[in-house]
């Protein structure tokens, strides 16, 4: 979902406010709060240059989530676990 090129509107919960950033990579609303979560639907309607901005922002971040950048990751800790070990 992370990586389908559109803006996120998430419920302000531990899983996604780990991952992501409110206005910079989604927009959160409280859960069970259906007057908030419409008022982020309006924004993202009336604010292209917003919608652009969180999708784009987003995107990256999907990317860096993909297999081979966190094979990539573990590899650099484990050379560096050799190397200093």
């Amino acid at each position: 979902i992370m990586d389908c090129g559109l803006a996120m509107i998430c419920s302000a919960t531990p899983r996604f406010e780990t991952l992501l950033e409110q206005n910079k990579d989604a927009l959160f609303f409280t859960p069970g709060d259906v007057e908030e979560l419409a008022n982020c639907m309006l924004k993202l309607k009336s604010d292209e240059a917003l919608r652009t901005k969180l999708a784009s922002n987003l995107n990256m971040k999907a990317k860096s989530y993909y297999p081979d950048k966190i094979a990539q990751s573990y590899a650099e800790v484990y050379r560096k676990v050799f190397e200093e070990g």
